[in-house]
């Protein structure tokens, strides 16, 4: 895993790396005979996105996560864990200071003819030897690292989704506003068969008006749905940064059937590998705990001069001095002991946190794939129905104009069964969509099928 900051100087971790190099890798599969198999996943250049026009799918996912501030938030973050770790990194160096010293007693100072003596310091320390403490703050800000970079792949696969969710409820309002426009077609058609009958006096006026009220009831349905269109346009423009966004293009056919699909033991969440990832910072945090009353040895060294005649040992100008020493706290009114015993509760909350994560991720997988199931079940009978309320129109009309055993309202009620059957069907495909992609986000395996490049991530995508 790159780091973000020194990546030539800041090495180790790598247990960090192993942790995060676990993405999630994804062949769509579509079970056909009961039996999973393997399609092949969505084939797109890295971050290739069109000038301008409508958003594929893919490109709309690409632009969402090549844009969207939450991403660049998550990233600056990562980056902040980065230069966290060069800061635990300058342990391993020489600590230079300089400064002015000023000291006064009671009596002469030993070697000095004054009570007082004022003196510029240049000092050097150098930890020899501290039980390992400084390298367990550099592999606790590795695993900070590796938290952030979950968190970063986390964030994605929610923008991911989110564009995802927008493109499909784009391209299922642009669906549900041509069958809003069939309709009102289908109703217009039926008004003017009943004006027809009317100036030829086989029908009431009755008929008219109503047919006309169908019409009108049909036309307001229509700009509804031209208005949620309209919104979900928007909003997948607020998502992908281009307000003009619509949709061009189809649902990848690789979709279908993924929440049946296998999966590999490489197909982890996001969110779950954000959890372990947060589980050894707490590791290293306790670690860091249990050192923290350990003695360190030190290495000192100083240049003094005075600042005055006075501050002068014997007349030198310069006083130089070379320590050796050894400290260790003794008391600090409980403070170690308590950072231990938070160190300890934070492994347990981080256990905990993988627990529920990884429970998460299985009860919606499971919970999407019985929906996804029953969906496909509905399928079947929602085209059966289409199919039966089209016979049923059809004759009714047939029976209206040459039998007259119809009425005008038994015309219109099939009319608008009929397109009820096809928005029905339209609802229950995009209700299969939306299942498909809970099922890739909650298996960890979005990323993988929308082809997003996590390298590109980390040095393309910049603030």
């Amino acid at each position: 895993m790159q780091t973000p900051a020194g990546a030539s100087r800041r090495r180790g971790g790598r247990w960090a790396v192993a942790l995060l190099l676990k993405t999630a890798t994804v062949v769509a599969a579509a079970q056909q005979t009961g039996a999973p198999r393997a399609e092949p996943e969505v084939q797109v250049s890295a971050w290739s996105l069109p000038a301008s026009g409508g958003l594929s799918l893919i490109e709309a996912v690409r632009a969402a996560a090549a844009t969207h501030p939450s991403v660049h938030n998550a990233l600056a973050q990562w980056r902040e864990a980065g230069e966290g770790r060069a800061a635990a990194e300058a342990g391993y160096y020489p600590q230079l200071r300089v400064g002015i010293n000023s000291e006064a007693r009671s009596e002469a100072i030993n070697g000095y003819d004054s009570r007082r003596v004022h003196q510029a310091v240049l000092s050097l320390t150098q930890t020899v030897y501290d039980f390992g403490r400084t390298n367990a703050e550099v592999e606790q800000a590795d695993a900070q690292i590796a938290r952030a970079h979950a968190q970063v792949l986390m964030t994605v696969d929610d923008v991911a989704k989110q564009a995802a969710q927008a493109w499909l409820q784009v391209l299922h309002q642009r669906r549900l506003v041509e069958l809003a426009r069939d309709q009102v077609e289908g109703v217009e058609h039926l008004a003017g068969l009943a004006r027809e009958r009317e100036s030829k006096g086989a029908s009431a006026r009755s008929d008219v008006v109503q047919a006309l009220a169908r019409v009108q009831s049909s036309q307001a349905h229509e700009q509804t749905q031209q208005t949620l269109a309209a919104r979900w346009r928007q909003t997948l423009g607020t998502l992908t940064g281009r307000p003009t966004a619509d949709v061009d293009g189809s649902v990848p056919a690789g979709l279908v059937g993924v929440c049946n699909s296998a999966t590999s033991e490489d197909d982890v969440p996001a969110a779950v590998l954000a959890a372990r990832a947060g589980r050894v910072v707490a590791e290293q945090g306790q670690k860091l705990a249990n050192l923290l009353d350990r003695p360190s040895l030190m290495l000192e060294a100083s240049v003094a001069r005075g600042l005055d005649n006075a501050s002068r040992r014997g007349g030198e100008d310069v006083d130089t001095g070379v320590m050796l020493s050894l400290t260790a706290p003794l008391y600090q009114g409980g403070r170690n002991r308590a950072r231990q015993r938070a160190a300890l509760h934070a492994l347990q909350a981080a256990d905990a946190a993988i627990a529920r994560a990884e429970l998460e991720a299985s009860k919606a997988i499971e919970e999407a794939r019985v929906q996804y199931d029953g969906h496909v079940q509905r399928q079947r009978v929602l085209a059966e129905r289409i199919d039966s309320t089209r016979e049923t129109r059809d004759l009714y009309q047939e029976q209206y104009l040459q039998l007259g055993t119809r009425s005008l309202v038994d015309l219109l009620n099939a009319e608008q069964e009929y397109h009820s059957a096809r928005s029905a069907l339209v609802d229950n495909e995009y209700e299969m969509q939306q299942l498909a992609l809970e099922c890739l986000y909650h298996q960890g395996r979005l990323r993988r099928f929308f082809a997003i490049d996590e390298n590109l991530i980390f040095t393309q995508v910049n603030p």
